[in-house]
């Protein structure tokens, strides 16, 4: 049985809602069902997720996301079935990261 600090998906749904993320219709799919097309990029959150999907799709379509910008950590620990605080802390890692990204990209468009 999980403690009180654990809360469901269904929470962190409506946690992710909030920041302005929907997540009410993601699903999984299976590796081998997914066709990878030109320009696409798998974007990881840990060094272990990437060494794999790097020998499933080739690691011109890998990214890890922990180093884009400051780089401070490549972890980005995944919150599913973690407490609310596991969850928002991995969440202001990803939103840094991916705001870091989004700067550089402006700068390099603009070069």
């Amino acid at each position: 049985m999980r403690s009180s600090r654990h809360v469901s998906w269904g929470s962190k749904r409506s946690r992710s809602a909030r920041r302005g993320i929907n997540l009410h219709d993601h699903r999984s799919i299976a590796y081998d069902r997914f066709l990878v097309r030109p320009g696409d990029l798998f974007v990881c959150m840990t060094p272990t997720h990437a060494r794999v999907v790097g020998r499933l799709f080739g690691t011109e379509h890998t990214a890890l996301l922990g180093l884009i910008g400051s780089g401070e950590s490549p972890l980005i620990a995944d919150p599913y079935g973690r407490s609310d605080a596991f969850f928002e802390q991995c969440f202001d890692q990803i939103d840094q990261a991916l705001n870091e990204a989004k700067t550089s990209a402006e700068v390099l468009a603009h070069d």
